[in-house]
């Protein structure tokens, strides 16, 4: 399981080089796509994670998911700083942030 988790980031990261080329060429559609695909894959991968290291490890469980799921977000971006210039982005942020809400 450890194994997908590692191959879904690397998904997870040509997500978000899709995104940075669609933030370029500034075409609003093909951005709202790329970032509906990345929420949803990243949402996927938090739930993998969440499931083998706090299940398996028994470590308490976050209260607020939204919060919980930012911090897991956070963290890959701190992993691989080459896309934070994306995620810094407002229109990145705007999008992130309704899709979010809209999960409520």
């Amino acid at each position: 399981m450890e194994k997908n988790i590692r191959s879904n980031k690397k998904t997870a990261l040509l997500l978000f080089f899709t995104l940075f080329t669609s933030i370029h060429t500034t075409q609003s559609s093909v951005i709202k796509y790329a970032a509906s695909c990345t929420v949803a894959h990243l949402f996927g991968l938090y739930k993998a994670y969440k499931h083998v290291y706090h299940n398996n490890k028994n470590l308490p469980e976050e209260e607020d998911e939204k919060k919980s799921f930012l911090l897991f977000v956070k963290n890959i971006i701190t992993e691989y700083p080459i896309i934070k210039e994306i995620a810094e982005n407002e229109d990145f942020k705007k999008i992130i942030n309704n899709k979010l809400s809209s999960k409520e």
